[in-house]
């Protein structure tokens, strides 16, 4: 593992072994745009459930948009059918609790700003989360748009909620890694990743819970690697990476 940690690695994150132990945090709130965005924080969430954090995720949308190929049933089967996927991958993780709710996929830029933001708000009061796991606002680790709305918005709830309440404390943004974001073919996706912020910390990746979420969400196999390359993937992002937000009632503290 050491040759691929050596060309893909980001020399300027620091190795650590556990995400929730770094921030001494005893509870974990997951805030996502899609079924199946969990997967890209596998390790995290299933390590958070190991050392006995509790463990809640909330997903903005039921994924509608991810229509798979031939399929003969209409939007409201594949949102049950999303929605299963994403609780069976929760409870394999250890997941206390999973909410999933109707904002339009593909749309999160158009919904409902202060119902968006309501709705995440409302999610950290009742958690009480000490550290928020979510996307960068700038290139979403995909470049998806609903990535970075839900990031942005992750980020705006778990400010004002520290204001009142003292917590969250930490905001964690999973990131693309940037040696591997300078080989992707794709010039305009190159160009986002550019903009993410650096990443701060890496953890080691938990390639079980990675290619078992794969699995699991079975209606989305046709946007996944094929079976055959999942474990070379699983040796490139071998780590996941987090640009850190450390919060503080009167603003943010440095990390």
């Amino acid at each position: 593992m050491t040759l691929w940690h050596s060309v893909f690695g980001e020399s300027g994150a620091r190795r650590i072994s556990s995400l929730v132990e770094e921030t001494q945090s005893r509870s974990v709130l997951g805030v996502f745009a899609h079924p199946d965005d969990e997967i890209l924080v596998a390790a995290v969430l299933t390590d958070a459930v190991n050392r006995g954090c509790a463990v809640h995720t909330v997903t903005a949308t039921k994924g509608t948009r991810g229509v798979p190929r031939h399929f003969a049933g209409d939007r409201a089967e594949l949102a049950r059918l999303r929605e299963a996927e994403l609780r069976r991958f929760g409870d394999a993780i250890g997941v206390l609790g999973q909410e999933v709710w109707d904002f339009p996929d593909g749309e999160l830029y158009e919904a409902n700003a202060e119902a968006l933001l309501e709705s995440v708000s409302d999610a950290i009061r009742r958690t009480c989360p000490d550290l928020v796991v979510t996307f960068d606002s700038m290139a979403g680790f995909t470049g998806h748009p609903d990535h970075r709305r839900i990031g942005e918005v992750a980020m705006q709830a778990s400010r004002q909620a520290c204001a009142s309440m003292s917590k969250p404390r930490h905001v964690a943004r999973v990131v693309f890694p940037e040696r591997v974001a300078a080989l992707l073919p794709n010039r305009e996706l190159r160009q986002l990743l550019r903009r993410q912020p650096r990443a701060d910390v890496a953890v080691e990746g938990n390639r079980h819970m990675t290619l078992l979420g794969m699995e699991i969400h079975r209606t989305q196999q046709q946007f996944f690697p094929p079976r055959w390359a999942r474990s070379l993937l699983c040796r490139i992002f071998a780590r996941e990476y987090f640009a850190m937000v450390r919060l503080a009632a009167d603003g943010d503290l440095p990390r």
